[in-house]
């Protein structure tokens, strides 16, 4: 195991909560000297490959962008962009008509609730973006280094 993947996997039990920021720290120090101490005598540790680092470089970028509901984790689509935009003012409208005998704090709370809705739209569709053009980014180096390693790899085997 590389040691950009126990960094990562770390980091994903601490954002699960498994563990503490005192222990996800103290972890991470002892990992990164374990490293150090086991490359210096050319241990188990192996330099990380460019196509592991850009994995762990990808993960890294798109956690901003995932969108935690509390249950489970997400990529933002634009679909469910559109959704929100769509379902906003519809459920604003829907809650004003139906509390339209009710006193105004509650008539008012449809059409803000709608509001809310719509931006989170607009939020999630920025997000949507942004991650399409990071994983187009990905994609694109992972399928250049990945005919590069094939290359080398029959270069190789040809010798």
């Amino acid at each position: 195991m590389s040691l950009s993947e126990i960094l990562s996997k770390l980091e994903d039990d601490h954002e699960r909560g498994v563990l503490s920021d005192e222990e996800y720290a103290a972890a991470k120090s002892k990992a990164i000297e374990e490293a150090d101490a086991e490359n210096a005598r050319g241990g188990r540790f192996r330099e990380t490959s460019e196509l592991e680092q850009l994995r762990t470089d990808f993960i890294r970028a798109e956690k901003p962008l995932i969108i935690n509901d509390g249950r489970k984790k997400f990529r933002p689509t634009s679909s469910l962009a559109l959704s929100y935009i769509i379902l906003g003012p519809i459920f604003g409208i829907a809650w004003f008509l139906f509390t339209s005998h009710a006193p105004l704090l509650f008539r008012a709370f449809g059409p803000i609730m709608g509001i809310v809705f719509i931006v989170v739209g607009i939020q999630t569709v920025t997000k949507a973006k942004a991650f399409t053009a990071l994983a187009d980014t990905y994609e694109a180096r992972r399928d250049s280094l990945v005919a590069k390693e094939d290359h080398e790899q029959s270069k190789h085997r040809k010798l």
